[in-house]
């Protein structure tokens, strides 16, 4: 979270220092400048961006880091065809190439997923002794 506040002002400093070399520091708040941005599909963007970055914070506090690129990729492909149904941008071969490969690279995955259980059974090893590993549904022969 801090890490964001510096990133949002340091943002705001890269972006006033060419303003006030320029002396139109205060331009950018006249109402002929402030017209197109309140258009109801950029507000929409906004919205939907401030939804994405919710989203992906959440993957990456409960995801694991493959499943966190796969969630990167899925939302390149969901920009790429909201641009188009939203404002016309026409998508490319390379795109659609890119697409295909993140279709079928996600189709793998989801037919053998990695499984984090032994990372889990493995926080519980120091302490088993011969008494109480089957209470923890934990085999002996899973000891170091």
């Amino acid at each position: 979270m801090v890490q964001n506040v510096f990133l949002y002002l340091d943002s705001i400093f890269c972006n006033l220092v060419p303003l006030t070399y320029n002396g139109q520091v205060f331009s950018f708040l006249s109402y002929q400048n402030l017209q197109p941005v309140l258009s109801f599909k950029v507000i929409y963007i906004i919205i939907n961006q401030t939804c994405i970055g919710i989203v992906v914070s959440l993957f990456l506090r409960y995801l694991n880091s493959i499943l966190k690129s796969f969630a990167s990729a899925l939302e390149i492909v969901f920009t790429a065809v909201l641009a188009m149904i939203l404002f016309g941008v026409p998508i490319g071969f390379n795109t659609v190439i890119s697409i295909c490969l993140i279709f079928i690279a996600t189709f793998l995955y989801s037919a053998n997923p990695v499984n984090n259980t032994s990372a889990k059974r493995e926080l519980g090893k120091d302490d088993c002794n011969s008494n109480n590993c089957r209470s923890r549904n934990i085999s002996s022969s899973d000891k170091v």
